[in-house]
């Protein structure tokens, strides 16, 4: 299992930060696969230090005085396939992988459902929490299940979508519920290297195609990051 490795010493937050702002914290624990990052936020919860979870670091602040906080950084990475039929392949994603090196694996090997989601920033396991989405695609159109502990509760569980209640842009993990994800599982499908129908305007518009229609895993990848990129909104 190994353990955590722990820096009492850090860099400030804003090296690990989009926005580059942040002091240094008391410490930074670096959860590198689930069975520690799970152990490592039981042992914060049931104590007194004030703490905070951090992966991609995307739109996240500090304050410039953090010397009383620890970092718990979510760095387990790692894409599996544990389900496969004619149609579709089902991913396990760590919470810590890069949510766009997944898109960029999901397009490389012609698996369609987030390819219009190319560009966001942040971790896998910060999607389900806003159910992030972008050009007409959401992550919990191909959300299938999660692993996650519960705070409240102490339960370790594999939770279907449906319970965490996805609407546009938000999730009961916006609204009172509490844990930490430690992977996400995903279905994707098989449609020989083309999209899901498009939803987007904007990008049937840049390509022009009819709306609806079902384009190039790469292509459309590649007008999206076009897009995002013309309005500031890839990080790099």
């Amino acid at each position: 299992m190994g353990s955590a490795l722990t820096v009492s010493n850090p860099a400030p937050l804003s090296t690990l930060t989009t926005m580059q702002v942040g002091g240094v914290p008391k410490r930074i624990i670096t959860c590198t696969n689930t069975e520690i990052l799970y152990s490592t936020m039981a042992e914060l919860w049931d104590g007194e230090d004030q703490h905070q979870v951090l992966a991609g670091g995307s739109n996240t602040v500090f304050a410039d005085d953090m010397s009383d906080w620890t970092i718990v950084l979510v760095a387990n990475r790692g894409i599996e396939i544990v389900a496969e039929d004619s149609e579709s392949v089902t991913v396990q994603v760590q919470a810590g992988h890069s949510w766009d090196e997944f898109v960029a694996w999901a397009v490389e090997n012609d698996y369609a459902g987030i390819e219009a989601m190319s560009g966001i920033p942040g971790s896998v396991g910060a999607t389900p929490v806003q159910n992030v989405g972008g050009y007409g695609q959401e992550v919990s159109q191909v959300i299938t299940q999660v692993e996650f502990l519960d705070q409240e509760t102490g339960e370790l569980a594999i939770k279907p979508a449906a319970f965490f209640e996805f609407s546009y842009r938000d999730s009961a993990l916006k609204h009172g519920l509490l844990g930490i994800i430690g992977w996400v599982e995903f279905r994707l499908l098989k449609l020989d290297g083309l999209s899901v129908p498009m939803a987007s305007g904007q990008i049937t518009q840049h390509v022009g195609a009819a709306y609806g229609s079902q384009l190039p895993l790469s292509q459309i990848r590649d007008s999206v990051l076009e897009l995002r990129s013309s309005k500031g909104m890839v990080v790099k």
